[in-house]
């Protein structure tokens, strides 16, 4: 339903601001870590069969990947929680053409992360 695809792009595009705004203000992003994890998991759970536009699962992926970079070593606690849905998504969403083109290396980084971690 369309309710469900803005609410799908609303939520990526408040993870990759929040990551952004907390990068820009310096704000730890080891404060939002866990909770954001859990809701990127949530969101990839979610959509897992929504064809989102490539730029929304975009922001969510990158969102993750900088949370993930920020601070690897705090997060393994939320990823072996949280991580899987996160995994599926960003194994078949990064496999598709459109998203070979869009993707950032942070997406691809983030694909790496979570096969060593989990």
């Amino acid at each position: 339903p369309a309710g469900t695809a803005t609410a799908s792009t609303a939520a990526a595009t408040i993870v990759s601001n929040l990551v952004s705004t907390c990068q820009e203000l310096g704000i730890a992003l080891h404060l939002v870590l866990s909770g954001s994890i859990k809701m990127v998991s949530i969101w990839c759970h979610r959509n897992k069969q929504n064809k989102d536009s490539a730029e929304t699962q975009s922001h969510i992926l990158t969102g993750a990947a900088v949370l993930l970079r920020s601070s690897p070593d705090l997060a393994v606690a939320p990823l072996t929680r949280y991580g899987r849905p996160i995994l599926s998504f960003a194994k078949v969403r990064l496999g598709q053409p459109e998203m070979l083109k869009t993707s950032t290396l942070y997406a691809t980084a983030l694909i790496e992360y979570l096969l060593r971690h989990l």
